[in-house]
C-alpha cells in the first residue's frame, strides 16, 4: 500500500492511503495545500457523523492530471464542498 505520512502539531501524524479511484462516502478534505504539500494529489476524508468531523484513521489521497487541477479542486472544496460527483467533473473524469 502506498501512502503519505505527514507529521503535524507535534506528535500527530496523518497517514493518507493513495487510491486510484474516489472511494464511496468520501469527500475532498478542505485542509489547503499548505497542510497537504503533495503535488498533483488531493486529500480525501470520510465523515464520522457530520461533515465537520472526519475519521482520521481512514484518510486517502488521489492523484489528478496536474497541480493546476489539484489546486482548482481544493479551492472549489474550500468554498462549496466537493463530493465524488463534483470531483470527477472538476478533474475531467465525467
Amino acid at each position: 500500500m502506498k501512502e503519505f505520512r505527514d507529521k503535524k502539531y507535534g506528535s500527530r501524524e496523518d497517514v493518507f492511503e493513495i487510491v486510484n479511484e474516489f472511494p464511496k462516502g468520501y469527500y475532498v478534505w478542505n485542509i489547503g495545500r499548505q497542510n497537504f504539500p503533495h503535488e498533483c494529489y488531493v486529500p480525501l476524508a470520510k465523515p464520522l457523523y457530520d461533515k465537520y468531523h472526519i475519521d482520521s484513521s481512514k484518510l486517502k489521497a488521489i492523484k489528478v492530471k496536474d497541480e493546476k487541477t489539484a489546486i482548482e479542486i481544493m479551492s472549489y472544496s474550500s468554498r462549496h464542498g466537493c463530493d465524488e460527483k463534483k470531483f470527477k467533473e472538476l478533474a475531467g473524469l465525467s
